[in-house]
């Protein structure tokens, strides 16, 4: 999958998850705004398709667990989340490991609700690259230490109880890009998720 389908495979998503907002909307299901879903107990990030710059897409297990997420009626916290994503042929394999705390902005509007936010914390990611030769086990670009990891959110189902999206998020590694972990790292490599978001607490 060629990098610059990533952003076609997206807006797929969204069309498809607006589309449904939409025909709710016809039949009187119309999202309730107020109250929105305030404390999550627990929300969980599915990524099925990572697009890293070691090469193109990559089909694997991906998921981000998110904690205690406070939501103010323009602001978010998310005090921890983990997450990790594995995938990839057995020579492009794509490794993601990570724990942070986000923060982020919330805007509604009537065709559904968007979140911006940044998490920050520890991680690595690693991403096989056969440009690269090495005399013994695999190499290739990522980073480990310190991870950026900006995200934006389309919910089209905003409830009380729960919330129902797509997000993509990018994994940015600002630590050490070279040496040994879970790979040879050569260099510096970042990657992108897509997928569905659900989450669950109250109002």
């Amino acid at each position: 999958m060629p990098t610059r389908t990533l952003p076609v495979l997206a807006a797929a998503i969204l069309a498809a998850l607006s589309s449904s907002a939409a025909r709710a909307a016809e039949a009187g299901d119309q999202p309730v705004q107020t109250p929105p879903l305030r404390q999550e107990i627990a929300g969980l990030e599915l990524a099925p398709v990572s697009v890293g710059t070691a090469g193109g897409g990559s089909l694997g297990v991906g998921a981000t667990l998110r904690l205690g997420r406070h939501r103010w009626p323009s602001f978010y916290w998310t005090p921890v989340q983990g997450g990790l994503f594995v995938g990839g042929p057995d020579a492009e394999r794509i490794i993601l490991l990570k724990i942070e705390t986000e923060v982020g902005l919330v805007s509604r509007y009537g065709f559904g609700t968007i979140e911006a936010g940044l998490g920050v914390g520890a991680g690595v990611l690693a991403m096989e690259d056969r440009s690269y030769f090495c005399n013994d086990g695999s190499c290739g670009v990522g980073g480990a230490g310190i991870m950026l990891s900006p995200v934006a959110r389309f919910l089209v189902r905003e409830r009380a109880t729960h919330t129902v999206g797509a997000f993509i998020r990018a994994e940015i590694p600002v630590g050490e890009t070279r040496g040994e972990n879970l790979i040879y790292l050569r260099g510096f490599g970042m990657a992108f998720l897509v997928g569905l978001d659900v989450a669950g607490g109250w109002g």
